[in-house]
């Protein structure tokens, strides 16, 4: 067999190694962007439920928000939300939270964390027109079967 054509053999062999090794990272990487981005949609969905509650229907509006949380989380919400069900009758408070904006800080195939810019009209009976509060939440969500579910957030107020 000439030298020549080893050669060629051998350079067809590292090319179709390096196309496969490309492949497989698009491949992965694309897996990722899809994960991301459907952990960015469903963490957009899920905030609206999770902080908002009208103190009126107080036992319906955490029922809703536990269907977008992790188990694991829901013990920390509800320990959260026994507060508001303790205080919200008496103040008449109501939160009703939009989404303003967000984006994907940190991704992986089965866990994301998202930015979520979220504006929280809210009323009392002290204050019956709406106080708007802007708060910047980072919310973790976990793929759970075929589900993206907040596995945790953290809120903070964003800068006006």
């Amino acid at each position: 067999m000439p030298t020549w054509l080893l050669g060629a053999l051998g350079a067809l062999a590292a090319v179709a190694v390096g196309v496969a090794l490309w492949a497989r990272q698009t491949g992965e990487d694309t897996a990722v962007e899809d994960a991301a981005r459907a952990a960015q949609s469903a963490a957009e969905l899920a905030i609206v439920p999770v902080l908002s509650y009208d103190y009126e229907s107080l036992e319906a509006d955490r029922d809703r928000a536990k269907s977008y949380v992790t188990a694991d989380y829901f013990k920390d919400y509800d320990q959260l939300f026994g507060v508001i069900t303790d205080n919200a009758p008496s103040t008449q408070t109501k939160v009703s939270a939009e989404v303003i904006a967000s984006g994907i800080v940190r991704s992986g195939e089965d866990r994301v964390d998202v930015l979520v810019f979220v504006d929280r009209p809210t009323t009392n009976k002290l204050t019956p027109e709406p106080v708007i509060y802007k708060d910047r939440v980072t919310v973790s969500m976990q793929k759970v079967g075929e589900d993206w579910l907040i596995d945790n957030l953290v809120t903070s107020p964003a800068a006006q």
